[in-house]
């Protein structure tokens, strides 16, 4: 007989597991929005505003729909290779890197930035690590926080 306490933690995993694939399956879903959107508005069918038009039409707020449209595409347009799409990332921190990869001077690739942003906070936060007398770690996901912080400095290192 399974215990009360070995069932619980049986729950919690299989929601733990439930949650993770359904972030993923959202964050997939921005992908191909914005794919979506990218390939119409490159064929010249709509205008940005009509793409915020569309967007507040599939039950978006208007708020929300303003900016939503542009940056989906730009997300989309910052990492056209699914390869280049990290499994490790959200989609907001694919978001933030193509924001900064755009405002850098020159402008970067976005995938590029991301991976110098993982060194330099890998680098960063390991020496700190070590100085404190813990351990550094060995792998590092890339955040918006992260990219927020380190991505300004690579800016300043050109």
């Amino acid at each position: 007989m399974i215990s009360a306490e070995s069932q619980a933690a049986q729950i919690l995993e299989n929601l733990k597991e439930l949650i993770l694939e359904a972030r993923l399956e959202e964050s997939e879903a921005r992908w191909r929005q914005g794919d979506l959107l990218l390939s119409a508005w490159e064929a010249g069918c709509f205008t940005d505003e009509q793409a915020r038009e569309y967007l507040g039409d599939c039950a978006y707020s208007d708020s929300a729909s303003r900016n939503y449209a542009r940056e989906l595409m730009r997300t989309a347009d910052a990492f056209p290779d699914s390869e280049d799409r990290r499994l490790d990332a959200s989609f907001s921190a694919h978001r933030e890197a193509a924001k900064w990869a755009t405002l850098s001077q020159p402008p970067k690739s976005a995938p590029k930035l991301i991976e110098t942003v993982l060194e330099a906070a890998q680098d960063a936060e390991n020496a700190a690590a070590i100085e404190a007398g813990r351990r550094p770690r060995a792998i590092y996901v890339p955040t918006v926080p992260m990219i927020q912080k380190y991505a300004p400095r690579i800016g300043e290192a050109d």
